[in-house]
């Protein structure tokens, strides 16, 4: 089992809901979870990118969009 794989089965076995993403620069896949922001009136979001072998490059931390 890839990292990839052993990260979203963590996040499933611990009821975190979760999102992927195909990317193509590099080629792989990446893993997002969106959390509350400490107002509780916005969000942040965790971005795990990972490449073709399934193997953690990056991770992201940014601010979510409110529409």
């Amino acid at each position: 089992m890839n990292e990839r794989r052993t990260f979203i089965a963590m996040l499933e076995r611990a009821g975190i809901g979760h999102g992927t993403r195909r990317d193509y620069h590099p080629d792989g896949e990446s893993v997002q979870v969106e959390h509350p922001d400490e107002e509780g009136d916005g969000f942040h979001v965790t971005d795990w990118m990972f490449d073709a072998a399934g193997k953690l490059v990056s991770v992201e931390h940014y601010e979510g969009e409110v529409t």
